[in-house]
């Protein structure tokens, strides 16, 4: 395992997220998910122009697999695009991707980052949720 303070070259880094980005395009959910923690460390969330961060708010759409989608969310550094993108997720289809949303949202943002109606959209799917998953 690698310290948080190990350097790498810019040419293996750039190499590595191509080969990790065009594994989010597989068609086995296995492959995206594991492309997606490779992925993490190679955000860049000071560049709004990350590649990395715009494949995964673009997958975190419109990928159809729920399991990529949760991830995703675990993968995903703080950011207002991210914020947006997390915040539709806690509707989503699936338990296990709503509650990767709101574990996101209690853990890595901090409530004055939203607005007030935010909150309150928050606060009432939470409430009208049925599942248990969240307590």
């Amino acid at each position: 395992m690698m310290s948080d303070e190990y350097q790498m070259d810019e040419n293996i880094i750039f190499d590595l997220q191509t080969a990790m980005i065009q594994r989010m395009r597989d068609k086995v959910p296995t492959i995206r998910v594991k492309a997606a923690n490779a992925l993490f460390r190679l955000q860049d969330n000071t560049d709004v122009e990350c590649p990395v961060t715009k494949v995964f708010l673009q997958h975190l759409s419109y990928d159809p697999n729920a399991d990529v989608r949760c991830a995703i969310i675990k993968s995903l550094l703080p950011s207002s695009k991210a914020l947006v993108k997390v915040l539709e997720r806690t509707m989503d289809v699936k338990e296990a991707v709503r509650k990767q949303a709101y574990v996101f949202l209690a853990g890595r943002i901090h409530v004055r980052s939203l607005t007030i109606s935010q909150r309150v959209k928050l606060l009432q799917q939470g409430l009208r949720d049925r599942s248990g998953k969240y307590v």
